[in-house]
């Protein structure tokens, strides 16, 4: 069992997203192959890509969207993000890293 009572079936399993900028435009794409992983897992490699591939080319006002509810729901939930899963947690502190870089220049990271 995986977070809570929802049961953890895992299959192989791809990340991926998109980058769109402020207007909605669609800026690139990125994917990832991640082995076994459950469903969860995967949508949770997806933001921490993305958020990752954003800070490095320079964005510092990021939107995230997911229609995964557990995965929103996990990461809102400071504490539970903490105690569960390992990428969890890496997606909290690239949170807060990003966060903190932002209190010096106005922006903020986060989910919307």
């Amino acid at each position: 069992m995986e977070h809570g009572d929802h049961p953890t079936v895992q299959a192989a399993a791809v990340a991926g997203g998109l980058v769109r900028d402020k207007n909605g435009k669609w800026l690139w794409g990125y994917t990832r192959s991640l082995g076994r992983c459950s469903v969860l897992e995967a949508e949770l490699w997806q933001i921490l890509d993305g958020l990752d591939l954003l800070w490095k080319h320079g964005y510092r006002k990021i939107v995230v969207e997911s229609n995964n509810a557990a995965a929103v729901s996990l990461l809102m939930n400071e504490g539970n993000a903490r105690q569960s899963i390992a990428v969890a947690r890496r997606i909290r502190s690239s949170l807060d890293r990003q966060r903190e870089a932002a209190s010096c220049n106005g922006a903020y990271s986060g989910f919307g």
